[in-house]
């Protein structure tokens, strides 16, 4: 007789089970990946303390949060996480800060900071590098080479390089290597990497804040998509890591530092090149008046015989004729290249970066360029007096044309002081470019007092000679 009674209560009972709402799969996997860095974090704090312990010898030890330098090794230990990125993603980046917010296209992640891996190099005696800017013209990035590896969940290391791959080939990159650039300080003393831009540690492009960077030219919009994680990295998120750099060991003979900052000086009779930059030349490498010739071959023994990363200062002299300006050029452009050991750097406070004089020739031709920036045009007279017109060109685009129609203005310049204001006015939307027409047999000197000044603000100067 009892048993009826209880049909009601199993009615009620299922009905609060069906309007129960069904477990969110993403929201139960995101709070594993929670507890997974929560304690990946404390236990971090909890190696923090112990390696107070076991590293307080400060002459051998720099121990910060999730780095340890030790000075006998000659090594610097940063504590990682993977990001559980899967293999055949898009790779820009080997290892990232915690505020860097591209964990989906890197292999490593960090609690540290850069700042303190940044320390740690300091400690072991390596000095900063300097990253890219292209801003400034420089487009390479200068440092003492670096080997990295990484070790995943206590597996045996492996070549940081291991964990990408070429998106072609798929051959992974064990023998990528690496420099330490340092990053930028900022004007509070902060470094970049902890609080702008993507907090990259180490990239596989060449990023302005970065902390590493690859010895070669890689700028990210060439290279991009053209690396991939590696199915060594098939990793879940979260796996705590290690990754280890080693900076290179460089004994005698050879220098202590790889990066030579070295000057060449160009003049109508030949070239100088000195070591390293200053204003009175300490160490003079090739006198004054040497040929090309023997200029190519001293370089080519720095690299080679020194193993010295080379990076030229280059500047000329206000004899130099813009001919013979070109045909230096020339010449340190098939240096400036990846394979040669030779860098051309950022060009000196000024001059105008080396590759001004060797344009696009196809932009003599104005129906051929995308745009119509100023042209500055120069004479020389029967006199011997140089002379100067702006020629700014409007596009016209009148009904159903795909082309304009070129209107040119020229504008004979009085003094170089009334270039600046005239470009300002005339130049189409504030285009950084200057496109420069001049006698093959002029100096330096001779245009120089119209260019020094708009530099700056000019950085894509071209010039085509006559």
């Amino acid at each position: 007789m009892k048993a009826p009674a209880l049909l009601p209560l199993l009615a009620a009972a299922v009905c609060a089970a069906a309007q129960e709402p069904a477990a969110d799969p993403y929201l139960e996997a995101e709070a594993k990946k929670d507890a997974a860095k929560k304690a990946l974090a404390e236990k971090l704090d909890a190696d923090l303390a112990a390696r107070a312990e076991t590293c307080a010898d400060t002459n051998r030890f720099f121990v910060a949060k999730g780095v340890l330098a030790d000075r006998e090794k000659g090594t610097v230990e940063v504590d990682a996480f993977t990001t559980g990125t899967l293999p055949g993603s898009i790779c820009e980046f080997y290892f990232i800060t915690l505020n860097s917010g591209h964990d989906y296209e890197a292999v490593f992640q960090t609690f540290a900071f850069a700042s303190d891996v940044a320390k740690a190099f300091e400690f072991l005696g390596v000095p900063a590098g300097r990253p890219v800017d292209y801003p400034k013209m420089r487009f390479w990035s200068a440092g003492e080479r670096v080997a990295a590896t990484a070790s995943v969940d206590g597996a045996p290391a492996r070549p940081l390089g291991a964990f990408a791959a070429d998106a072609a080939s798929g051959a992974t990159l064990d023998a990528q290597a690496f420099v330490y650039v340092g990053g930028t300080r900022l004007a509070d003393g902060s470094l970049d990497v902890d609080s702008q831009g993507p907090g990259s540690i180490v990239p596989d492009y060449n990023e302005p804040q970065t902390l590493f960077d690859i010895p070669a030219k890689a700028p990210q919009s060439v290279v991009y998509t053209k690396t991939v994680v590696s199915t060594n990295a098939a990793f879940a998120a979260f796996l705590p890591a290690v990754v280890t750099f080693a900076p290179e060991k460089r004994e005698a003979p050879l220098s202590k530092r790889r990066v030579a900052d070295d000057e060449v000086l160009f003049h109508a009779d030949g070239f100088r090149y000195c070591t390293p930059r200053a204003a009175d030349c300490h160490e003079t490498l090739l006198p004054p008046g040497t040929p090309p010739a023997d200029l190519v071959k001293r370089l080519s023994e720095r690299v080679r015989d020194e193993k010295r990363d080379v990076y030229l200062s280059f500047q000329w002299t206000p004899k130099t004729t813009l001919g013979a300006l070109k045909n230096a050029a020339t010449l340190l452009q098939s240096l400036d290249k990846d394979d040669t050991g030779v860098r051309v750097d950022a060009p000196p406070a000024g001059f105008p970066y080396y590759q001004f004089i060797l344009p696009d020739e196809e932009w003599r031709d104005r129906e051929k360029r995308l745009s119509q920036p100023c042209e500055l045009r120069f004479a020389k007279g029967e006199d011997g007096a140089v002379s100067a017109t702006l020629v700014a060109i409007a596009e016209n685009w009148e009904g159903e044309s795909l082309k304009p129609t070129l209107v040119p203005e020229e504008i004979p310049l009085p003094s170089p002081e009334a270039l600046p204001a005239l470009l300002k006015e005339k130049t189409p939307r504030q285009l950084p470019v200057i496109l420069v027409f001049a006698p093959s047999g002029l100096t330096w000197g001779d245009v120089a007092p119209w260019l020094e000044p708009v530099l700056a603000e000019y950085t894509g100067i071209r010039m085509f000679l006559d």
